[in-house]
Parts: C-alpha cells; structure tokens; sequence
C-alpha cells in the first residue's frame, strides 16, 4: 500500500512548531512520502527541521491557507509524477495536536471499506443562518467532513470531479466563504460520484469543538490547537495520554499569552455544562 500525504502548514511567526514535527514524525510511520506545504515565509533553519521528514517542500505566503496549500501540494504531486504509484491520499494540516495514539487502525480501516473517502469527523452542520421570525442564527444542518483530516483513495484523487476542485480554489477574503466554498463544498460535490464515510460524529454539536474531553475517553487521536489556546491550560479539562505530545503543547502555549486564572474557571464551567449532553457516535 502507497501513501502519499500533503500537509498544510502556517505559523504566524513563521516557525515549524515541535508538535508540528512530531506530526509529521507519526504520519510517516504509516506514509511512503510527504508533500510540506506552508503559507508562512520560513528560513532556512525552520525548513531544516524538515530534513529527513518531508520529501517534497514549498514554503511561502501565498494567502490562500489550508485548502491553499492542498491545492499547491497536490499540484507537486502532479508534476512529479508520484500519484500514479499512489493508492491513498492524505489531506491534513497543523489546527490540531496529535495523534495522541497510533492512527493505524483509522488508515486499516479506510483501506479494507467499500467507502472512496473519509473523513475524521463528520460536522453535522454548516454556517449560521439568519432567522428572521426569531431574529437569531441558527444551526443549518450542512454535514460535511471536516477538512483537517480527509483520506482519499485513487478513484478520487485522480477523477476530473476532484482536480477541478482543487484547482478552483482561490483566495477569500471572509472566513465563512472558505468555509462554504471549500469545506462544506468538498463533501457535497464529491458524493456526487464517491460515497464517503467517518471515523467520528455527534448528531447534535460539533463535539470536536464543543465536548473535546468527552472526544478524547472515546479514543479520538485530535484536539484543536484553538480550543487548547483558548483555555491556556491542560490540567483538569483535557486528559491527553501522551507524554511527548504533552510537552510539545505546553511549549507550543508558550507563544501565547497566559489567560487569567478568574475568568478561565468560569470559561472552564461553561464549556463543562455545554458539552454534558453532548452525543458521540464512534465508527472506528
């Protein structure tokens, strides 16, 4: 089995992080070669952290982040010549840490299904949408897999469906429009010719997001370097059984500033309170 992954990087000081590099590390355990693409300008000692890991390398700003530098990297993959051996594409990028366990069996799993692409978590839902009647946002059930993470075999990969996909991407200047253009839309247009699975879903929350801790004692390999960065801690919310990645996040946190002690216990109550109904459906 070949495996071939593209991984979308960015940093905001234009460093290649040790979680990073751990990342890459675990993935290729599991991967014949790995395209690095980031939308940060890095130098030369930044992109040696890289010798011996990534195969190939593009590394400047180029604005059109993650889906961006899937495009980029694919396009590597294109021009030399490496798809053609290639059984398995992996589309992943840097918004998490991990995998905090081996992600062997996801891959095991996606090889031996009848499924032509797969997702680590399928997003029950889309964007808010206006409500005028109750003059609110509310949820749009728009389920899509979320793209951090998305497993393609050969059949799609290499079908026009797909390449005129990815070519299409350009910069946005809106969040929500890279969202619905190329998160959501992923999904719905290949499904058109491919059917896709999961490994993980909640049918009434984004539980990445929103039950993390719930998540992680179901076994899922992630957690959102976002959702770590906004409590600026571990102890007591998030149980991670990986010492190595452990210390890589709290020198990742590092960088960031320290939030206060006050207003994060009543920040860590909240989210605790939320996500206790929260529903979790395991396909792993």
């Amino acid at each position: 089995m070949n495996r071939l992954v593209i991984f979308a990087h960015y940093d905001k000081d234009n460093i290649i992080d040790d979680y990073v590099i751990y990342y890459l590390n675990q993935l290729k355990l599991s991967f014949n070669k790995i395209i690095f693409v980031s939308d940060s300008d890095l130098s030369k000692k930044e992109l040696s952290k890289l010798d011996g890991i990534a195969d190939y390398i593009q590394a400047y700003h180029h604005n059109e982040y993650d889906w961006g530098s899937y495009k980029f990297g694919f396009k590597i993959a294109l021009d030399n010549n490496l798809l053609e051996n290639t059984d398995e594409l992996l589309l992943c990028n840097d918004s998490v840490y991990g995998p905090i366990n081996s992600l062997e069996p996801y891959f095991d799993k996606m090889s031996k299904s009848e499924s032509d692409f797969f997702g680590m978590f399928m997003n029950e839902f889309g964007l808010g949408v206006w409500d005028e009647k109750s003059g609110k946002y509310k949820e749009a059930q728009q389920p899509h897999l979320q793209s951090w993470f998305l497993l393609l075999k050969k059949n799609v990969f290499t079908s026009d469906l797909f390449k005129n996909f990815i070519f299409s991407v350009k910069h946005f200047d809106n969040k929500n429009d890279i969202i619905n253009n190329y998160e959501i839309a992923f999904t719905e247009i290949m499904k058109k010719e491919f059917k896709y699975s999961y490994f993980y879903t909640s049918p009434n929350s984004n539980s990445v997001v929103n039950a993390a801790q719930k998540m992680l004692k179901e076994g899922f390999p992630f957690i959102k370097t976002s959702l770590i960065k906004r409590f600026g801690l571990m102890g007591g919310v998030f149980k991670i059984n990986n010492s190595i990645l452990n210390i890589h996040i709290k020198n990742n946190l590092k960088r960031y500033n320290s939030v206060n002690i006050i207003r994060l216990f009543f920040r860590i109550i909240k989210y605790l309170r939320r996500s206790s109904n929260v529903i979790i459906i395991k396909n792993i």
